[in-house]
């Protein structure tokens, strides 16, 4: 299929999760979930994909990933001050 990435023999990962639109692919789940979870999933996935590239010898990717994870870290302590606020 165009598109699909097989990663392995039981798993693949296809690009259109969802209805398109000028954002890319609508994903219902991830969008209903507060922006906190939203980071706290994006933080959690970018570190599992940087543990797999140190595990494949991929430094620069590591590298990256590391980076994106942190960058995910300071959003969530901005939002959840940011939330603070908003409770005061």
């Amino acid at each position: 299929m165009v598109g699909e990435y097989k990663l392995a023999s039981t798993i693949s990962i296809s690009p259109a999760l969802g209805e398109h639109d000028r954002n890319g692919p609508s994903l219902p789940c991830f969008e209903a979930a507060s922006l906190l979870d939203q980071l706290g999933y994006i933080a959690d996935l970018t570190l599992q994909l940087r543990l797999m590239a140190d595990r494949m010898g991929l430094e620069t990717l590591s590298g990256l990933l590391q980076l994106a994870h942190r960058e995910a870290a300071v959003q969530i302590d901005l939002e959840a001050a940011n939330a603070d606020r908003r409770r005061d």
